[in-house]
């Protein structure tokens, strides 16, 4: 969690994805290998939908754009990862 989101809502939609990709990243962990790499593929662009959910939520300036800015770098990194 940044700061900036600390007093800031987080749109349902970039939560449901988040942990949607969580537990698609949990289900490649223990699948066969062709499988688990389409399943990491999912698992990106689910990631990648919720930085531009967020991007999109924060049409704005200040705290608001800043938070979804760390959230759309948070999912860019953990998609990298995979």
């Amino acid at each position: 969690m940044s700061p900036a989101c600390a007093d800031q809502p987080i749109p349902a939609g970039v939560i449901a994805k988040f942990s949607k990709a969580e537990n698609l990243i949990d289900q490649a962990a223990t699948s066969p290998a062709k499988k688990a790499r389409k399943v990491r593929q999912r698992a990106r662009k689910l990631l990648r939908q919720a930085g531009v959910t967020a991007t999109q939520a924060a049409k704005g300036k200040g705290k608001k754009a800043l938070c979804a800015a760390d959230l759309k770098d948070a999912a860019g990194r953990v998609a990298a990862g995979l």
